[in-house]
């Protein structure tokens, strides 16, 4: 059972990386977006397509995530289901993939719909300081949310 723990973990490490590194990557893309968009929103137009790439970083960490802690929990005997750091730790994770969806997702669509209308030259400056703003609450929030769950993963506290 040991074995089947530690495999668990090593994947389980490896969805919670793939969902820090996807985070960090769009935030990145997106300052060089914000940075962008509207002294040259042709830089955007060529960048938006790759927006798209980030999340699907994301949800693969996230089912390698649930995945391994299945693994993990079975290896367990499921003793750790009921101790009060663990559910803590899932309804941030949970509040990590509602963020992506009800945040992040339709944000990113409307800028994606916006930029085309920017590079004609219709003043959606207005629209797009709105999802700038939008996206700024989403990164810190789910910055902050991914260090408690590696918090929590890690102390067990």
């Amino acid at each position: 059972m040991n074995h089947l723990f530690s495999i668990g973990l090593f994947i389980h490490i490896i969805g919670i990386t793939c969902i820090a590194g996807g985070s960090i990557g769009g935030l990145v893309l997106e300052s060089h977006i914000w940075k962008h968009i509207h002294e040259s929103p042709e830089k955007v137009h060529v960048l938006g397509p790759l927006m798209s790439k980030y999340p699907v970083i994301i949800q693969a960490g996230t089912l390698l995530m649930l995945f391994s802690g299945l693994l993990m929990l079975g290896a367990l005997g499921w003793t750790v289901a009921g101790q009060w750091w663990f559910i803590i730790k899932m309804l941030f994770v949970v509040a990590l993939v509602l963020n992506g969806m009800l945040v992040a997702k339709p944000n990113g669509l409307k800028l994606r719909k916006l930029v085309p209308r920017l590079v004609k030259g219709e003043n959606v400056k207005n629209d797009i300081n709105k999802i700038k703003r939008n996206m700024t609450v989403f990164h810190i929030s789910e910055l902050g949310m991914l260090l408690i769950v590696y918090l929590l993963a890690i102390f067990r506290f």
